[in-house]
């Protein structure tokens, strides 16, 4: 599938999950943030780089993943909660328990 479309399709299901999901979308549209794959650690889902982007993990997502799969959608707001912190709150315990707060939220409140 070719990578915008495939993009356009994520966006629109994180934009379905609710305010939180919608706002993480325009956040993204608004930086022109990059978003694609890279493999990382097992115990690593998703994460931000230092150029503002964001890669999910490849050891578990590509093209064929549901985008009706709940995680993957959970986990773009939370990388995008980090993209919003900045880089050295993004990098700290707090900004840590932001993020996973937000995303333990919205996973059980769907």
């Amino acid at each position: 599938m070719e990578h915008i479309v495939w993009l356009e399709n994520l966006f629109g299901a994180v934009a379905d999950l609710g305010e939180e999901g919608r706002a993480a979308v325009n956040f993204l549209r608004s930086r022109g943030t990059k978003v694609g794959f890279k493999k990382a650690r097992p115990n690593v889902g998703a994460f931000w780089t230092v150029f503002g982007n964001i890669r999910l993990n490849s050891h578990y997502y590509n093209y064929n993943t549901p985008l009706d799969d709940l995680r993957i959608k959970t986990l773009i707001i939370h990388e995008v909660r980090h993209l919003q912190q900045g880089f050295f709150t993004a990098l700290s315990v707090f900004g840590e328990l932001d993020a996973r707060q937000l995303e333990f939220d919205i996973y059980h409140r769907v």
